[in-house]
């Protein structure tokens, strides 16, 4: 199975690397107008996000207007081998470098404890129609995910999207996923998709 996932994460980091800037930054917009509009984020008082890494989906512009919409943001902290903990973004100028090249809340930030969230945007390498979702392999949001009740939502570029992908117990299924092009209702998580 790890060589399978290996095999699958080179596929989609190639296709990333591709994909040209201006494609990149008009599939993140597409993308956050479909995740603006949710109703379940429309109606949540707390969305956990991440911050872009090289070639991710961009949420910036979401993060800032759902800031702006008086909801409560909170990004991912790496505090040890497969943690995170959970902070509330205040505005990018409070942010201070993290791991891999990523941007996090000071430890001056309030806490965003995971019950207390609503929904999740998720990030990933792919995203399968069925709930599954492939990540960068360190286990860090299939550990957070087993911590919250929250509306679990893959985001990423259409290319990304695929009909399944494979799994293993312990990796978390996701609700939703959107994408530039769609919005995808996964089955409900202990449902098997349909015929």
């Amino acid at each position: 199975m790890a060589a399978e996932k290996a095999a699958w994460r080179e596929r989609f980091r190639a296709a990333r690397r591709a994909l040209p800037a201006e494609a990149r930054a008009a599939a993140s917009a597409a993308v956050c107008a479909r995740v603006l509009a949710l109703p379940e984020v429309r109606t949540a008082r707390t969305v956990h996000a991440f911050w872009p890494l090289a070639n991710e989906v961009d949420l910036r512009p979401a993060l800032h207007a759902l800031r702006e919409r008086g909801v409560v943001v909170a990004l991912p902290v790496v505090a040890g081998p497969r943690r995170l903990v959970h902070r509330a973004f205040e505005g990018e100028g409070a942010l201070r470098a993290g791991r891999w090249g990523t941007r996090e809340p000071a430890p001056s930030a309030p806490d965003v404890r995971p019950h207390q969230i609503d929904v999740v945007l998720v990030p990933g390498l792919a995203f399968g129609r069925d709930g599954s979702r492939l990540g960068y392999g360190g286990g860090f949001y299939d550990a957070f995910l087993a911590q919250t009740p929250a509306l679990r939502v893959g985001v990423g570029g259409a290319a990304s999207l695929v009909a399944s992908l494979p799994t293993e117990p312990h990796d978390a299924r996701l609700d939703a996923v959107v994408t530039d092009a769609e919005v995808v209702r996964a089955p409900r998580r202990g449902e098997a998709a349909g015929p």
